[in-house]
């Protein structure tokens, strides 16, 4: 911590914390020399959105000549939407005295804090980050504008996860089966039918997610492949009206139609049929079975957070036919939202889709057991670093253990407020 008339420091058990776990950790405040004056020791937790969107703006630099110039402007904002201060301590006497002073902390975080990311773009960026600090309370003007003299320590940055919903049993979810008209250049081909049947619309990173689907071809175009992508899609804001996106698909599967008998096409259709009518595949040449498709989720996957000021992060699961020739040619498609948490129990075994007379064809991709990832492994934090005599030398507290309510103190603050959050009430 060096030789200063005071040095400030903190550090965490951990580098990832869920919303809604606890945070533990050690303040640390070391005072060399002569008393100093305070009134108390305060921890500061920070949440916030931060974003910057990058445009270019023509400038003309002459007018004569008429010369014109690229200006990069770089738009920035952010949002605070958890700041809170907690009193580790109080000075009854107002001072400190000389000595190296640890104060062991444990602080429950709010239940619906949003998980820590970011996302670039070019020179474009956003973050939901997280920092945490200790500094002195009630300290003389004058004091601290020393260069000697710190009265807060550097900000420590810690990584959110969002809380782990629990899985209700019955939350799987049904795509109706849809009869859709085929046109190809405003001709009408006939008609396909797709539906589907997911075990549940919550996923996690390193997760899979099984699909049950029906599909029909009941026209003259040729089904290329059932296709399912998991698309994610951040989008971010500054200053009120310039904005930014990301969108990436995260999950990719094709699976080739020829192993699906009723995707295959008429070579020509009954001139007694009236295409585009939903009765039109009851008397189809093969008639759709339950088929099955598993996705894997990727591990770097991010977590969907769709209550941010500045922020947000969406997925969405698209399932369609592939149908030739572009956009000349209907492509039967559903889209669903998703909802990326980490991994969680769910409450009930759900129902499951394959059965033992399920044969290759039914069965699309490994059979991949439904049961949750295992944990994240404990994330230790490194140690600060401490003059070489510390152990041992410091005068330890008792851990500071701080109650619910208090950290229900949460002051928001919006881009233009700039005032001081309040601190939490005093500890008992």
């Amino acid at each position: 911590m060096g030789n200063k008339l005071v040095t400030l420091g903190v550090n965490t058990d951990r580098f990832e914390y869920e919303s809604g776990s606890v945070l533990s950790g050690t303040a640390y405040l070391q005072v060399v020399r002569k008393q100093v004056k305070a009134s108390s020791l305060q921890l500061r937790l920070i949440g916030e959105e931060v974003t910057v969107v990058h445009r270019s703006e023509t400038t003309h630099s002459g007018a004569r000549h008429g010369e014109r110039q690229r200006e990069d402007i770089y738009e920035s904002d952010s949002f605070r939407f958890w700041d809170v201060n907690v009193p580790l301590t109080h000075f009854s006497s107002g001072v400190v005295e000389p000595g190296r002073y640890e104060f062991p902390f444990q602080v429950p975080l709010p239940p619906h804090l949003p998980g820590s990311m970011n996302c670039q773009d070019g020179k474009s960026h956003c973050s939901i980050q997280y920092t945490l600090s200790i500094h002195l309370a009630g300290v003389p003007m004058g004091s601290a504008i020393l260069p000697n003299f710190d009265t807060s320590s550097p900000p420590r940055n810690l990584t959110m996860l969002p809380r782990s919903e629990i899985i209700p049993a019955g939350s799987d979810f049904t795509i109706p089966e849809e009869v859709f008209s085929i046109n190809t250049c405003c001709f009408s081909k006939g008609t396909m039918m797709l539906g589907a049947h997911l075990d549940r619309t919550m996923i996690s990173p390193n997760d899979t997610l099984e699909i049950e689907f029906t599909a029909q071809n009941d026209s003259t175009v040729a089904v290329n492949s059932v296709q399912a992508i998991i698309q994610e899609t951040v989008e971010w804001m500054a200053n009120g009206q310039y904005s930014e996106s990301v969108t990436e698909r995260v999950v990719r599967s094709n699976v080739d139609s020829n192993r699906f008998p009723e995707l295959q096409r008429y070579a020509s259709l009954p001139s007694d049929r009236y295409f585009g009518q939903q009765n039109y595949s009851a008397t189809a040449h093969q008639q759709s079975q339950k088929r099955y498709m598993t996705l894997q989720i990727p591990k770097k996957i991010r977590f969907t957070h769709g209550t941010g000021q500045l922020v947000t992060v969406r997925h969405s699961l698209t399932l369609a036919l592939n149908t030739p020739h572009g956009c000349c040619t209907t492509r039967p498609e559903h889209t669903i939202l998703l909802h990326v948490q980490p991994q969680s129990q769910v409450a009930a075994t759900s129902a499951s889709y394959h059965n033992s007379n399920n044969n290759n064809n039914n069965n699309i991709g490994a059979q991949l057991s439904a049961s949750p990832a295992p944990p994240h492994p404990p994330a230790t934090a490194e140690p600060m670093m401490l003059p070489e005599d510390w152990s041992g030398t410091a005068i330890t507290a008792e851990v500071v253990s701080v109650d619910e309510n208090i950290m229900a103190h949460v002051f928001v603050l919006g881009p233009a407020n700039k005032t001081s959050p309040p601190s939490a009430p005093p500890l008992a």
